[in-house]
């Protein structure tokens, strides 16, 4: 069976060492050499931290590999080499999958290939899957407490208001006489598109100042002022 490699240092002094890569890639030799198995390259990432899978190109290259050269294993010396992240370790696992790759971490006895394997990898997407939930409820509650303190939850500031250095949101007059106008204007029965070149002819600010008026513009400030109503 052929394998692909895989070594990571965290910082650019320990790749410059070499020591914990040079760790890292004899134990791969030596499981190579005591399983049979014929290793066709090591990728090495020097400098970078455990981040997403997708921001490191040397990573990147090796999971191209595996396709490349049609390789059994991909090797690395423990899992946290590989990611840190469950939610990343399940997402490349798909991709080695795809290519009847199987993950070998040495350190932790992890092969997907056994069965053994493959359960330890059933949990791990299922803490994967439950984590993903967690940060979904937190982020949730994060914004529904905000919301009820009248805070700022992200995006644009709304016309007619501004963000205070706390997060509240605070009306301004000159602008909510402005929604007034518009509102009027929509009563009267003017398209958006006729409501925006009103507001450009008379030089009516947007929010974002040099901007001119659109039809989507003025649709998004009537549609929050209808919410309020």
């Amino acid at each position: 069976m052929n394998a692909i490699g895989y070594i990571r240092v965290s910082s650019e002094q320990q790749a410059e060492s070499g020591l914990s890569l040079e760790a890292q890639q004899e134990k791969i030799k030596m499981y190579c050499k005591l399983h049979d198995v014929e290793l066709v390259q090591v990728f090495t990432e020097a400098g970078k931290s455990a981040k997403k899978g997708r921001d490191r190109p040397e990573l990147q290259k090796a999971l191209t590999a595996t396709k490349a050269a049609a390789v059994g294993a991909f090797i690395v010396a423990r899992l946290d080499r590989f990611t840190r992240s469950v939610l990343d370790l399940y997402s490349m696992l798909e991709i080695l999958q795809g290519t009847n790759t199987a993950l070998v971490s040495i350190n932790e006895s992890l092969d997907t290939q056994s069965a053994m394997g493959r359960f330890v990898i059933t949990i791990l997407a299922a803490i994967a899957q439950m984590e993903s939930e967690l940060i979904s409820e937190r982020t949730r509650d994060a914004l529904a407490a905000l919301k009820a303190q009248g805070r700022k939850t992200g995006g644009c500031v709304p016309y007619g208001y501004s963000a205070a250095a706390d997060g509240k949101l605070k009306v301004l007059a000159e602008e909510v006489r402005i929604i007034n106008y518009i509102m009027r204007m929509r009563e009267d029965g003017f398209k958006f598109q006729q409501i925006a070149d009103v507001l450009n002819a008379d030089g009516i600010p947007t929010k974002q100042n040099g901007r001119q008026w659109y039809a989507q513009t003025v649709s998004n400030v009537v549609k929050k002022a209808s919410e309020k109503k």
